[in-house]
């Protein structure tokens, strides 16, 4: 399994998407990728070798020169779940999906409040061995952790940390049901994500997701939010897990990681990970298992129960 994304700008995207149908056709790639003006996100599944080799082809393919891939894509490779209740043969992609999309990840927002949040670079990306140090060292005084992902990913998988009294402490969960949810969720919780203004040193703001992409974005998002309430020093303090929690349980391995529960993915494994921390919502018992693929019948969004 290989997921990926990059901001870059792609004049030809139509080109750009010929390229991509025909490569993943030939190495008999399956899985999802979206093309914007500013960038490109993947996932697919397939044969190692034929993983590698689309790599290869996208950093080294004079079509894509321009997208100045090498050195600068964080590419994640997965492998079968076998912690999974799902089969090992279901748990690969069934068919490819080439399209055209507006963003690379999208908060839905207006063409001007967009053009402003674009305007900002994103926030410090944080390896995951530092990201790791900083919520085991810093003082948990000057850290606001900020989960970008939605509820239903929340609620099978979070990261911990001691605070200032000693006691387990879990990050900030926003509870949204999509991820254009995020901005409005921020701009009523200002004051929140601007922390106690008792302390000398303005906050540290971590913010993390499943594989680093929606954390570009949002990062950019309260970064411009902090600015427009004169938080210049805050808005320089805002952080981002380098290639997401995927990155993160890859580096650290299963042991000694703040990270609890399993990593929900976008792709047919479903999620990544051993220990149960979910509930059934009928009969509240240990349960994480959304292969059933049981929806509310209003919203449509994702619940634990079979």
């Amino acid at each position: 399994m290989l997921l990926y994304y990059h901001y870059a700008p792609i004049e030809d995207v139509t080109g750009i998407i010929q390229h991509q149908q025909n490569l993943c056709e030939k190495l008999q790639l399956k899985g999802r990728i979206r093309v914007a003006f500013e960038g490109i996100n993947g996932c697919l599944s397939g044969a190692i070798d034929d993983i590698h080799q689309y790599i290869d082809a996208f950093e080294n393919d004079p079509v894509y020169a321009s997208l100045n891939a090498k050195g600068n894509v964080h590419w994640k490779i997965g492998y079968p779940n076998t912690d999974s209740s799902v089969p090992l043969q279901r748990q690969q992609f069934d068919k490819l999906s080439v399209k055209m999309t507006k963003e690379v990840v999208s908060l839905n927002l207006p063409s001007e409040e967009m053009e402003i949040v674009k305007s900002v670079a994103p926030g410090i990306h944080l390896q995951p061995i530092d990201f790791h140090k900083m919520l085991q060292n810093e003082s948990q005084d000057e850290i606001i952790l900020l989960d970008v992902r939605n509820v239903y990913e929340t609620q099978i998988g979070h990261f911990d940390y001691h605070n200032s009294e000693g006691a387990v402490d879990s990050a900030i969960d926003p509870c949204t049901r999509s991820y254009a949810d995020f901005a409005a969720w921020c701009k009523r919780n200002i004051e929140r994500l601007k922390g106690d203004k008792s302390n000398a040193k303005p906050k540290k703001i971590l913010m993390y997701c499943t594989g680093g992409v929606r954390c570009e974005r949002a990062s950019q998002y309260v970064k411009s939010l902090l600015l427009a309430e004169n938080e210049t020093e805050m808005a320089g303090n805002v952080f981002q897990l380098y290639g997401g929690i995927q990155n993160y349980m890859d580096t650290l391995g299963a042991n000694g990681t703040l990270f609890r529960g399993k990593n929900f993915v976008y792709d047919n494994r479903i999620a990544v990970g051993s220990e149960v921390i979910g509930s059934c919502v009928v009969c509240a018992g240990s349960f994480d298992d959304y292969s059933h693929q049981i929806r509310c019948t209003k919203c449509r969004m994702l619940l634990l129960g079979n």
